[in-house]
């Protein structure tokens, strides 16, 4: 289906029709991120323009950053009922592609989920939000002599996949 500029939609390249704000988009988002967690501007999106895989670049029309699960869900449920389609976005350390905002206007990035959820060294698993840094993680576990298996690899700026909300740890002694 061809989503058209009356209906608040898409335009045929995928990029967002209608008014600059298109017809109340931005503001029904902002009632849900605040004002803070949501980009619009043209140079504040460039940093956004691509992954670590930077042959191919596309800009999106919004970014959003939202803070918790329930921002998210709201967020989701706004595009959904607009047929606007949507690219998430974690650290952009990703070496695919797969952030870019082709056809999809709307990025929404995790990156302000960052939050150490609950640490249970018993079970040696640690709950994180998906914008979580595993150094942050490292850091967190080491007093009680714990690391993470992510710790040993070399690339320290990757995020704990959202899809892996615990991961276990490795105990040192």
């Amino acid at each position: 289906m061809d989503l058209t500029a009356q209906d608040g939609g898409l335009h045929g390249d995928g990029s967002l029709s209608g008014a600059p704000s298109n017809g109340g988009l931005r503001e029904e988002l902002t009632e849900i991120v605040g004002h803070e967690g949501l980009v619009y501007r043209a140079s504040e999106l460039k940093v956004y323009e691509c992954d670590g895989w930077t042959v191919e670049k596309n800009i999106p029309d919004l970014l959003v950053l939202p803070k918790t699960t329930a921002q998210v869900s709201a967020v989701l449920r706004t595009l959904h009922r607009r047929r606007i389609p949507f690219v998430p976005r974690g650290a952009g350390t990703g070496l695919s592609g797969g952030s870019l905002p082709v056809k999809a206007p709307v990025m929404i990035c995790t990156s302000r989920m960052n939050r150490i959820v609950a640490i249970d060294y018993a079970n040696r698993r640690v709950e994180v939000e998906s914008g979580v840094v595993n150094l942050h993680v490292s850091n967190a576990v080491k007093s009680a002599g714990f690391f993470t298996r992510r710790t040993l690899l070399p690339r320290q700026p990757a995020r704990w996949a959202a899809t892996s909300p615990k991961i276990p740890a490795a105990r040192t002694h």
